[in-house]
């Protein structure tokens, strides 16, 4: 490169970074501008950002382990505004509502179940209380018909009471009287009823003097109201006794029970018999409860507590604070039955509704069988996954096996899952996963992260018919082992540092031991850290990655900072300009050689320009950029160069619209006015030749191997949307969505426009999805080779739903890679039915069309056990059930506790070709 070129590109890059540095903290960040002046409202799209959208949807797939959708949802939506386009983004908000509704309706099924339980049992008290009641009527009408005919016979002559004998008055009896005490200084008259006893009276308590003793339990806007069967009142004591169907409410507490004392002057009460306190943070239950109406809270002896999903009985239980109980001498379970089919008994148990649980000395029992001590069990009542999870089973690679895992809080939500395995065929295997919070440990601002070892004895103790191994020798006892770090810290809203560190003894023990992770990850594993600052109009990132282990190939990053400013709208004109500057020192190194390895530096700077205009309907907006690449070294030379690549083109699309006035129920479709969306796109991309051919450099990453091009890039975007939602807020639903994009690449001849040689469509995709019921989905995506005239790519899904209790999904796949023979060709059948409320089934079916044979079943069988489920599943790596690669096992779960601690990060079985993967890396 000459002298001279060499100084423009210096100056100009000089020139740029100080205008990105202005426009990163220049206040007009808006990308919306220029739609406002076309008249437009649609946001301008920001090109892709894959950090931001690898923060949003890791954030989101946080939100998802958490069961909270709607976080979920935002993230991902979020990520998707960035690049409409990215298929991570779109794939996880595809999958998002059919999870959220398989959540919904599997907790909507549990209480649901619970209610029904619930219900059943207040019937049989409400029965078995109208029966004492109907006796305690019957023994009274008896009673009185035998005094009635006393004082038929000989009626009793009554003195009059002395003055001097009131004391000796103990009580005065009246029944079905409600006392009612209302706001201090308001007087109500409390007249008896039905008094039939003939006393002469000398003088009677005044009723003001009762709302006075009563007024005093309550503040002002909350009235206690007494009501029973039969109710006394001893003036002197200040007591209140009242039987039979007793109720009192007090602001958000309602109180019912058989008999009750109530203490005005102490503010107490003591209830007996089927006591039931209901509070906006759970329910007590009990035979004897003394309660404070004060403080809110009471001792219960022999007593029930309540805090979804747990339900607890002691000996003694009391609510020490607003949102505490203790019970002692008794046990907690999330099965309601009064003999539940589980329940954890301790000595002292505190339950604090809708956050945790806390044992001491605490014995796991299954019926009334004990299986498990520990020394203290907590569980938050977020947390859905259970304390203890066995799985065994049966695989043709493991032989038996037996995979478990123990979970236990070590401080505050910091915990750990103990791994203990054994597989007949492999050895012993066992290690734990540290989730941990600082916070939890008074370090609060240094985040959170993931300790995870897991180590394998193979063909070690216990090992029977060892099977090969991608080693030297087969039978030889070997430990194997996978170390993991992952922590992240949140310096301040816009600022997260992230770190990674993974280390394995051999390349294959994530495909022999964690299969899901291995597929649904880089099959080479990530090590790295990385601080970025997300700002409004730029963002800074300082990141680096290196090889821990030989057997991989790396690009390492030792270290590189970047910059990214935005697409900003340059003061008060429709120019724009955006920017990314990065400075790298990389090293590749090669698998199995310490030596072999490429080292560079380089500095990559990116400038363009756009100008925002238009014509009508149609936006308008040309462009031109120029990246500029510094190299200390070319494959050749060994000395510093520079690489210049100049660009340019222009945007042009359109949006329309038009709405049908077209409302009808026909066939259950529920339209309500139909609008039609046109937008048409096309880019004119045009490259120069770079100053240095790519061949001359390291190929580290995309920049190196950029090149010159010309092509035009359309795309066709068809929506029918309408609103839907009967007797509710109508809400707007996309039935079709149809993309249709090709590219069309050609050569220029040398400086002149006119073509060279003609041209080329390329990368013509189409992505069609439907959705005209809420329960069922169409999703079809296409991409055609045109340089060899064949489909690279073809997938059509579809989802079902009619019924709550039954799914189905039918699937087909074609891909058609360069490097293969044969293309894969298959069909996909998956089918889950709730036959009725204790067995469930599914079946997976996968079928290969190319070899015409079965490539993979599974079928499994869940029985409901009230409140477990158990599992037993069934796959088969082909059609043949005897002479095929299987796996078969054994799943128990806690209903309240869905979420299996092993599976998803530690698979014992492949997941089948085409589900949506939930990823195991969220903590």
């Amino acid at each position: 490169m000459k002298k001279s070129s060499k100084n423009i590109i210096l100056f100009f890059i000089a020139f740029s970074v100080g205008l990105s540095v202005l426009a990163a903290y220049h206040p007009e960040a808006s990308a919306q501008w220029w739609w406002s002046q076309s008249g437009d409202k649609e946001l301008a799209k920001i090109q892709n950002r894959n950090q931001q959208i690898s923060k949003l949807l890791e954030k989101g797939r946080a939100e998802r382990e958490k069961h909270n959708y709607k976080g979920a949802r935002r993230y991902g939506e979020s990520a998707l505004r960035l690049d409409e386009t990215n298929e991570a983004a779109r794939a996880f908000l595809d999958y998002l509502p059919i999870e959220e509704k398989q959540w919904t309706e599997y907790q909507a099924f549990l209480k649901e179940e619970r209610l029904k339980e619930k219900e059943a049992k207040k019937s049989e008290r409400q029965r078995k209380k109208e029966e004492r009641i109907r006796a305690k009527q019957e023994a009274k009408k008896l009673k009185a018909e035998e005094a009635a005919k006393k004082r038929a016979a000989k009626l009793p002559v009554k003195k009059p009471v002395r003055k001097e004998e009131e004391e000796a008055v103990v009580e005065e009896e009246v029944d079905e009287r409600i006392y009612e005490v209302a706001e201090p200084g308001e007087k109500k008259p409390v007249k008896p009823k039905d008094v039939t006893e003939e006393v002469e009276w000398e003088e009677e308590a005044e009723p003001a003097d009762l709302e006075g003793d009563l007024a005093g339990l309550a503040q002002p806007g909350q009235p206690i109201i007494v009501d029973g069967d039969k109710v006394e009142y001893f003036e002197e004591k200040g007591i209140i006794v009242a039987e039979g169907n007793v109720s009192i409410t007090y602001g958000d507490v309602k109180l019912t029970c058989d008999r009750i004392e109530v203490n005005t002057k102490q503010r107490a009460a003591f209830c007996e018999g089927n006591v039931r306190i209901e509070h906006p943070e759970g329910v007590l239950e009990g035979d004897r409860i003394r309660y404070d109406f004060n403080l809110k809270e009471g001792e219960i002896i022999g007593g029930e507590v309540t805090a979804y999903p747990w339900f607890g009985s002691a000996e003694e239980s009391a609510k020490v604070g607003p949102n505490e109980y203790v019970l002692k001498g008794g046990y907690i379970t999330t099965c309601d039955l009064d003999g539940p089919h589980y329940h954890i008994k301790a000595g002292e148990i505190r339950v604090f509704p809708d956050e945790k649980v806390i044992a001491k000395n605490a014995v796991f029992y299954i019926g009334s069988v004990p299986v498990l001590w520990v020394p203290y069990y907590y569980h938050p009542i977020i947390q859905s996954r259970a304390k203890v999870q066995f799985i065994p089973g049966v695989t043709s690679e493991w032989g038996y096996f037996l995979l478990s895992a123990w979970r236990a809080y070590v401080q505050g939500n910091s915990r750990v899952d103990g791994l203990l395995d054994y597989r007949t065929k492999k050895g012993f295997a066992g290690g734990a996963n540290f989730y941990y919070n600082l916070v939890d440990f008074g370090m609060d601002g240094l985040g959170y992260g993931l300790l995870r070892a897991y180590f394998i004895n193979q063909y070690g103790l216990g090992t029977y018919d060892g099977t090969s191994f991608r080693g030297e020798d087969p039978n030889k006892e070997e430990w194997r082992n996978r170390l993991q770090w992952k922590h992240r810290v949140d310096f301040d809203p816009t600022t997260v540092g992230m770190l990674e560190f993974n280390k394995l003894s051999d390349e294959y023990v994530l495909e022999d031991y964690f299969y899901n992770e291995y597929e649904e990850t880089n099959p080479v594993p990530q090590n790295y850290f990385s601080i970025i600052s997300a700002q409004p109009n730029y963002t800074f990132t300082v990141a680096g990655n290196w090889r821990l282990d030989e057997f991989y190939t790396v690009v390492q990053r030792l270290p590189e900072l970047k910059i990214e400013v935005f697409n900003q709208r340059l003061w008060d004109t429709p120019l724009y300009y955006t920017q990314e500057t990065s400075v790298t020192n990389f090293q590749k190194r090669y698998a199995w050689s310490e030596h072999a390895k490429e080292d560079v530096g380089r500095f990559d700077t990116f400038h363009q320009f756009s100008y925002v205009t238009g014509l009508g309907p149609v936006n308008i907006v040309p462009f031109g950029n120029i990246r500029g690449t510094a190299y200390t070294r070319t494959i050749q030379e060994k000395k510093p160069v520079m690489r210049g690549v100049f660009g340019g083109g222009v945007d042009v699309f359109m949006r329309f619209h038009r709405v049908f006035d077209i409302t009808t129920d026909a066939l259950g479709l529920d339209i309500n006015k139909v609008r039609h969306i046109i937008v048409p796109k096309a880019t004119f991309d045009y490259r120069l030749q770079p100053t240095i051919d790519r061949n001359e450099l390291y190929a580290m990453d995309d920049v190196d191997t950029i090149d010159k091009e010309s092509v035009i890039k359309m795309q066709l975007e068809n929506k029918l949307q309408t609103k839907k939602g009967k007797g509710k807020k109508l809400h707007n639903v996309d039935l079709v969505r149809h993309i249709l994009s090709v590219d069309y690449e050609f050569r220029l001849k040398k400086n002149k426009i006119a073509l060279n040689n003609g041209g080329r469509f390329i990368n013509l995709k189409s992505d069609l999805e439907l959705r005209p019921y809420d329960w069922f989905y169409v999703d079809n995506e296409l991409e055609f080779d045109t340089k060899r005239s064949v489909i690279e790519k073809a997938t059509i899904e579809g989802t079902m739903r009619p019924w709550k209790n039954f799914h189905v999904a039918l699937g087909y796949r074609y891909t058609y890679d360069e490097g293969d023979v044969d293309p894969h060709n298959q069909l996909t059948f998956d089918l889950n039915w709730k036959i009725n409320s204790k067995w469930d089934i599914g079946v997976y079916e996968r079928f290969d069309l190319e070899d015409n044979e079965i490539a993979e079943q599974q079928f499994s069988i869940t029985r409901d056990l009230h409140c477990w489920e158990v599992e037993f599943s069934y796959d088969v790596d082909g059609g043949n059930f005897m002479k095929d690669d299987f796996t078969m096992w054994l799943a128990f779960r806690i209903k309240a506790f869905p979420d299996l601690p092993i599976g998803l990060a530690r698979s014992f079985t492949k997941r089948p070709p085409g589900s949506m993967s939930q990823s195991s890396q969220s903590y």
